[in-house]
């Protein structure tokens, strides 16, 4: 396969999600219903996202490599 594999952990989260992968090139969150959701501490570097101090939900992860893009749902509790 010529996806990227990108792993996010732990989920559900309280507060520090990493993201693995390769050849990532951006991180979106959205809510449930697709609205972007702007998270200051998106880490592209090392991988993270800070959702301290955000709601308790379920927010959508997109993650653009320069394979494709990777859709996946993160309960934040």
């Amino acid at each position: 396969t010529n996806r990227s594999q990108i792993f996010l952990y732990p989920n559900p989260t309280t507060g520090i999600l990493n993201i693995a992968g390769e050849d990532i090139v951006d991180i979106m969150v959205s809510d449930i219903r697709g609205k972007p959701v702007c998270i200051e501490e998106i880490n592209r570097t090392n991988g993270q996202i800070d959702f301290r101090g955000y709601p308790k939900a379920v927010y959508i992860i997109k993650v653009v490599t320069e394979k494709g893009i990777q859709v996946n749902k993160i309960i934040v509790e």
